[in-house]
Order: structure tokens, then sequence, then C-alpha cells
């Protein structure tokens, strides 16, 4: 801490210098208050004040008034090593009796190799020598004991090993006993003193006082190198959901980080795009088993608490959508505050508390809709499930009314197909799905907004080997009504797959434009260059033929002012000299062409 301290104030007075910038490269800031609710949204602010490292100046903030305690570092240093150590020098008679600590101990392995030597592998359990209660001792055959005279300090497990202390080592060994307790003595005191340093009072709040300080500088430290190794983007909060919500190509941060046996790129994870207006209160996600459902759910929930806690997600930039007109320009998501995020998934049936799955999953949406507010973000799970569908299906959409009423924002998954249909009755419900490929009958994870999705229950246990006659009854027991909507809901996503494919191509379409734009542009300015170039290379060429001019009017002047007294030069020397200095000024600027022709005719 006292190397961080001053270190931060150098830094921070550098920054303020330079003055404060933009761009990247910044040390990221959770707020003073850590993360999570307690913090406020200072739990989330993303920093990133100028290049190459600057340090915001609230780090060296939290120094302010704190005492580092140089002096007790450096009696502590000088004391203890990096290991934990008391060093020889920490207090006097403890180097010399480690030294002669050492010394014997070399005399008593001497001794006892000296006496394996001679006693050989039929007396001997091990060769080597080993320690029982601080004291050495040979490991012995038991049936051998009476080879090696001594006092048994230790049996092994098998009672075929006896642990003897030769008589010839005891006096030794009962002396080394005695140097390590004086050793022990003297390191107690040596930490007994500087304890107290550090127990005065005085003393103990500023290190308190230093360590919530170090404390929040690492967690600062920490958050930000995890942005760097995952490539988060900074967060932009908004208030009572007056931006929605805005986390394009989200990554679920844990699939980024499977186990070293089996490395993953980010390409390989499926993206999911969170894009919701203000208007939207509660999401009905349906689709197939395994098909991501869940994971959606946990993946908008953990970018929000980790935004909260100062953590940035893994996600790309919204594409064409403005966040705010007054949003950093480093701010590339956008989530509304939740005071808290609160989610009934998963099965916590108990036979010891006698719940059911249903009755489990009652209690958990119970206790949400008594704690929820109008800025808590709730999850659930399978709402309605594990009970009649008629009831489950009425009871899920009775609870998702309420949320949306009460809550900030609600994500449900559910395989109810009249949840569907809340959408069209209410604007503040959306509807979403997983997507399903029904070619390959595999899932693809991907999350496709404002379509219902289908369970593809058939599908499911067609590719899973079903009988084709009992499929064949399932489908004719569906009837034509359930047909009908399910390919209806086939063709919504076909069509948004294909909006999806020509936003693509749009998108495609649009960086080469761009790129032909940058082109022409600079190509533009290569010209322009050129241009300046060739003009400039025209004055200096200009500037000479003027300056040979006026040298030779300056001469012909000399010569005419010479013939008074002398012979005058022939006329047409004087024409041809003069023609020739009115063809070299013809281009030249008019000024000067005119100070030229002036001169000649002097």
């Amino acid at each position: 801490a006292s190397d961080l301290c001053p270190e931060l104030r150098r830094r921070s007075r550098a920054d303020a210098a330079r003055s404060s910038g933009g761009g990247g490269g910044g040390v990221l800031v959770g707020g003073a208050g850590g993360g999570g609710g307690d913090s406020g949204r200072g739990g989330g602010d993303g920093g990133g004040g100028g290049g190459g490292g600057a340090v915001p100046h609230r780090l060296p903030a939290l120094f302010d008034g704190v005492g580092v305690q140089a002096a007790l570092k450096l009696a502590i240093d000088e004391a203890v090593d990096d290991a934990g150590v008391v060093r020889d020098s920490a207090s006097d008679g403890l180097g010399e009796v480690r030294f002669a600590k050492r010394e014997l101990a070399a005399a008593v392995r001497k001794s006892l190799a000296e006496l394996v030597a001679k006693k050989g592998d039929s007396v001997l359990a091990n060769r080597l020598p080993t320690l029982r209660a601080d004291r050495f001792v040979l490991q012995v055959v038991a049936k051998q004991k009476h080879r090696v005279p001594g006092v048994v300090r230790d049996v092994s497990g098998s009672g075929q090993t006896l642990f003897i202390e030769p008589k010839e080592v005891e006096g030794a060994n009962t002396k080394l006993r005695q140097l390590a307790k004086r050793e022990q003595t003297l390191e107690r005191a040596v930490l007994q003193a500087l304890s107290k340093r550090v127990g005065a009072p005085a003393v103990a709040l500023e290190l308190e006082a230093l360590h919530s300080a170090v404390t929040k500088v690492d967690l600062a430290a920490a958050r930000a190198r995890y942005a760097a190794a995952v490539g988060g983007v900074p967060v932009r909060f908004s208030d009572h959901r007056a931006e929605g919500v805005a986390l394009q190509g989200l990554l679920h941060p844990l699939l980024l980080q499977p186990a070293p046996s089996e490395p993953v790129e980010r390409g390989d994870v499926v993206a999911q795009d969170y894009e919701l207006p203000p208007h939207v209160r509660a999401i009905v996600i349906t689709g197939p088993n395994t098909g991501g459902k869940t994971v959606a759910l946990k993946n908008l929930g953990l970018a929000v608490l980790m935004a909260k806690a100062g953590l940035w997600p893994v996600c790309s930039e919204p594409r064409g959508r403005s966040l705010s007109a007054d949003a950093s320009p480093s701010a590339v998501a956008a989530v509304p505050w939740f005071d808290a995020v609160m989610a009934d998934i998963g099965d916590d049936q108990s036979l010891v508390q006698s719940l059911s799955t249903f009755s489990a999953h009652v209690a958990r949406v119970r206790s949400i809709l008594q704690r929820v507010s109008g800025e808590s973000l709730v999850l659930l799970d399978e709402v309605g499930a594990g009970t009649d569908p008629t009831e489950g299906s009425a009871l899920g959409a009775a609870v998702l009314r309420r949320l949306k009423a009460t809550a900030g924002l609600t994500m449900c998954t559910t395989h109810h197909s009249s949840l569907k249909t809340l959408k069209y009755s209410d604007p503040a419900f959306e509807n979403a799905c997983v997507e399903f490929d029904d070619v390959a009958l595999a899932p693809t994870y991907r999350l496709l907004w404002g379509v219902p999705g289908r369970s593809n229950a058939i599908a499911i246990a067609r590719r899973l080997g079903l009988q084709p006659d009992v499929l064949d009854d399932a489908v004719e027991s569906l009837g034509a009504g359930e047909a009908d909507v399910g390919e209806l809901i086939e063709r919504m996503q076909a069509e948004q797959g294909e909006q999806r494919a020509l936003r693509q191509q749009l998108v495609g379409l649009r960086d080469e434009a761009e790129g032909a734009r940058r082109q022409l542009e600079a190509r533009r300015l290569e010209q322009e260059a050129a241009a300046a170039a060739e003009a400039a290379a025209s004055r200096e060429a200009l500037q000479r033929e003027l300056d040979a001019a006026r040298a030779q009017i300056a001469d012909l002047v000399a010569a005419a002012k010479a013939g008074a007294d002398g012979p005058a030069p022939t006329p047409s020397a004087t024409l041809h000299r003069l023609s020739v200095i009115g063809k070299r000024v013809a281009g030249a600027p008019k000024a000067e062409a005119a100070e030229a022709e002036a001169a000649a005719a002097a």
C-alpha cells in the first residue's frame, strides 16, 4: 500500500497535466462501494479516461487522509522475509541459535549415517533417518530392534517398523530440542513486538482504512483485467427503463471459460440479441426443450448483475440504434438500473418439505410477488408448469399480468400456447423464441424476437427414433387448428430468418459502400496533394525565372548608364534581351509582372 498510494497520486497528477480525455486502455472502476445493491450506481460505472492506462482521479482519492505507515512497513520488512519467516537479524542471538542448530543437526545426521552403514538393510526398514517428536530416529525392522539400542519413539501402523532413537544421538537430540525452543522464543518475541505496534489504536484505525482502500483498488483492477480478458464492453445505465434494453450479441461468460482441455473460440458460442423498447414490460419465450430458453433467461440476468457489479458483459455494439444524445461514446450497451434480480429457475421439489415441482414454483412466485418493485427484473422458468395445462396456463397468465404492472421487466419461458397470445391484446407483452432447424431437427440456440416458438415435440421425438405409427397418431390428434397455427409460426420464423439474412446482406453492402467511399476519399486526397505539390513546384520555377529576369534587367540598366560615358549597347541586343525577359515574366503574377516591366522600361 505504501508503494501504491504515491504511484496513484503521481499518475493522477500526470493525467491532470495532460487533461482528461476519452479512449480505451484505462482502469475500470466499479465504484467505491463495490457492486450490487449497496453501492448505488457507482458499482456499475465504467472507467477509461486517457490512453495508456490512465488512473481515474477517484482511485487516488481513496487514499486521501489515509496514513500508509511507511515506518511500520520498513520494520516488518527488516524483521520478516517475503515467505513470512523471521530473519536472523531480527533479534540478538537468533542468528547464533539457528547456526548452532544447523551445525548440531548436521552432526546428528552424520552419526546416523554411520550407524546405517554399520547395521545394513537386514536391520533397517528404510535407510533414511526421519523425525519423530522433533527427534532424529532410525526406521528399524521390529524383529531386529535388539540390534539398535535406544528409545522407541513411534511404531508404524502395521507394527512391522519401529522408530528408534539410537543412544548415540540421544544427548544431541535433546540439545536440538532446546535450541529449537530457544529459536521459537526469540521469533515469538519479534512477532509480539511487531504485533504490539500494529495493534496500537491509532495505527490499527489507519491500517483498517488502508486495507479498505487497497481492497477497492484491487477490486477495480480485477474488474479491468476481467474486462480485458473476455473482451467486455461498458454499460450505460438508464433510470426507470427510459432507454429500454440494448445488449446486442450477448455471450454467456461461462461458455467462454471452459475446461483447459476443451478450448473454445469466441465464434463457437452462439450470441443472443436483447433489444427491448421501454414500453415492453414482459417477454414470453417459447420453443423446444434443450433449445436454450433457460440459458436466455440466465444470460440476461447474469449480464445485469455483472453490470451492477462493475463487470463488463461480453457483447457487440448495438447496430442502428442511438442509445441517447448524451451517451458516453464508449458505452455500447444499455440496461435499466434494476434494484433487484429475482428468479424462479430450476426444480426445488422436496420430499422433506412435501414440495412437488408445482408447489416449489408457487412458493417462489409468491415470494417474488411479495417483494417485487417497479425497478426489479424477474426471471421465471417454465411458468405455470407442473400441473394441469389448462389451469397452469391460466395461472401463468395471471402471474405475468400482475408482474407486468408491478415489476420493471419480466422474462419467462413456457410451453403453454395460450401465453403466446398475450402480446396481441397488450402491447406491453412481447414474444420471443429459440430457433429450431427443421431440416437438421436440432436447435440453433439463436433468440428470435417478435414471433412465438413451437415446442417441436413431435419433430424431436421423430429424431430420437420414436415409432412412426405413434408419431402419425400424434399428428392426427393435434387437429387441423393446431397444425395451421404451427404452419403459421413456421412461416413467421422463416420470414424473420429471411429478414435477418437480408439485414446481414444490407450490412455487408453498407460496409462495402463505406469501404469504397473511404477509397475514393483517399484517392481524392492523394490527387489534391499531388496537385498542390505540382502547383508549389510551378511557383518555385516561376520565382526562379522572375529572379533571373530581374537580374537581366538590372544588367541592362547598368549597361545603359555605362553607355553615357562609353559605347552604348546595340539596340538589337537590348531589344532581344527585353523580349526574352517579357516572355519569362509572361506567366508571373500580375503585380510581379508589372514590377518587372517597369524595371525593364527604366
